[in-house]
């Protein structure tokens, strides 16, 4: 199994911020949330943990949000590599 590439996934979690940030159509508090759940899913991939509540949120708000539907893809990429990684102890 290729080893998991940190800098393209946070490079993707960057992109979500920013595109949350600039998407004027989502409301201010799902803004917050939005960027909360973003900012932990990438704080525990960089700790080498995965919370899988809040993979769920950030997936199904980029289903929600249509200047997010592109990130899917993009973040299921990196699934079988995220499976190495250690559940958050929450």
């Amino acid at each position: 199994m290729r080893a998991f590439d940190l800098d393209q996934f946070m490079s993707i979690i960057d992109d979500m911020k920013e595109t949350v940030r600039s998407d004027r159509s989502i409301d201010s508090r799902d803004t917050i949330e939005l960027l909360q759940a973003i900012r932990t899913l990438g704080r525990l991939v960089r700790k080498g943990e995965l919370d899988d509540p809040v993979y769920g949120r950030v997936l199904r708000a980029c289903q929600r949000e249509k200047s997010l539907q592109d990130y899917p893809a993009q973040l299921l990429a990196f699934l079988p590599e995220m499976a190495e990684l250690t559940a958050s102890p929450s």
